[in-house]
């Protein structure tokens, strides 16, 4: 379903809300998105005639968007926080994966290159200190030194 002209003028760029309703009529037009009825994005088509796909669950979060970059997944818990992100480039895939207190703050996250991050919060949940870890071969003297503080 085409409905190039539901969209909110408001969640265009400030430059082109500026220019006036022409401009405004013209970047609809050439971006050409489509919608759900629900007002979810499931296509956008790009000035270059490419265009990028996008599938939502049942609660309307992203899990798939597919496009001429490539491709990214994400696997969500029941709350929608993203646990797996899987980026497809080339036929080259590579995973982020993280981990969440029960309060919602993420308290970890590693990637399949062999990056890790961990999370401390302080009694107000903010972050209080957060440290990597590179694997051997892109570890720097800095990633070092913070992860064995």
């Amino acid at each position: 379903m085409s409905s190039i002209n539901s969209i909110s003028t408001l969640s265009l760029p400030a430059d082109i809300r500026a220019a006036g309703t022409d401009a405004v009529k013209d970047y609809k037009t050439a971006v050409g998105f489509e919608q759900m009825l629900a007002g979810q994005l499931v296509k956008r088509e790009l000035w270059d005639g490419t265009s990028e796909v996008f599938e939502h669950d049942a609660l309307g979060d992203i899990v798939r968007l597919e496009g001429p970059a490539g491709e990214l997944r994400f696997e969500r818990d029941a709350l929608g926080r993203i646990l797996r992100e899987a980026q497809v480039v080339s036929d080259e895939e590579h995973i982020v994966e993280s981990a969440y207190e029960p309060g919602g703050g993420r308290v970890w996250r590693k990637t399949s290159l062999g990056h890790t991050e961990a999370i401390e919060r302080n009694a107000l949940r903010t972050r209080q200190r957060k440290m990597t870890r590179d694997p051997p071969e892109r570890c720097t003297k800095r990633s070092a030194a913070t992860w064995n503080q």
